[in-house]
């Protein structure tokens, strides 16, 4: 699985910087300094496993069908994929692909101006999303 792969890669990185970070410690006693490094460290993983696991569901043919036929009642059906940023709780963006859905027009009765705002990823309602923010952000 992708999320192993990402695993594998990052732990020389880990503990590249996590020696670092003791190194820096035992010269300079600043804990705060540390702890901020430690943070950062676990937030770029965290940011890359979940950028993995939205890619995998946001391109899955499974979730595009039961988005489409939800579609299908909303009166909207599938464009396309588009690329969205997203901010995170931990406030790294991530760069993120997914489905893009159009409202169908009318097929029959008197012709009505176009709406600015016709289209939507509408999706990311379902996951708790507030905007293109998490909502613990």
């Amino acid at each position: 699985m992708q999320t192993e792969t990402i695993l594998q890669l990052f732990t020389p990185y880990i503990q590249k910087e996590v020696a670092e970070l003791s190194k820096e410690l035992n010269e300079t006693w600043d804990f705060r300094q540390f702890e901020d490094g430690m943070i950062k460290l676990t937030n770029q993983l965290e940011a890359c496993l979940i950028a993995c696991v939205l890619d995998n569901c946001l391109t899955s043919a499974d979730f595009l069908e039961q988005l489409k036929l939800l579609g299908g009642k909303l009166g909207m059906y599938f464009k396309e994929y588009r690329t969205i940023r997203i901010r995170l709780c931990n406030g790294l963006q991530l760069n993120i692909t997914t489905p893009y859905f159009l409202k169908t027009k009318p097929k029959r009765g008197r012709k009505k101006e176009a709406q600015m705002g016709g289209g939507g990823i509408w999706d990311w309602k379902f996951w708790a999303f507030w905007g293109k923010s998490a909502l613990r952000f």
